[in-house]
């Protein structure tokens, strides 16, 4: 996640907005049973759940700003503005 959000952050110009799961212990749950899932039919992709304040943190340490957040059923949206 680290390095993914960082080349994100890195390359965006004044905006950047990210959507990911929210940090509930039913997204925690829902990913472990995703990724049982794809292990029983051998698939190699993987379901990850981050820590939601350190997405935010990663992208403020390269930067950005938080100006607006959202959150819906299961996602959480947040769009940052170069400081």
């Amino acid at each position: 996640m680290t390095q993914l959000v960082t080349a994100a952050a890195e390359h965006a110009g004044r905006l950047l907005a990210l959507s990911f799961p929210r940090g509930a212990w039913y997204m925690r749950l829902g990913e472990k049973g995703m990724n049982f899932f794809m292990w029983l039919t051998g698939s190699g992709y993987r379901f990850y759940v981050h820590s939601p304040q350190a997405i935010l943190a990663t992208v403020q340490a390269n930067g950005l700003r938080l100006v607006q957040q959202k959150f819906s059923w299961p996602w959480q949206m947040a769009v940052f503005e170069r400081a």
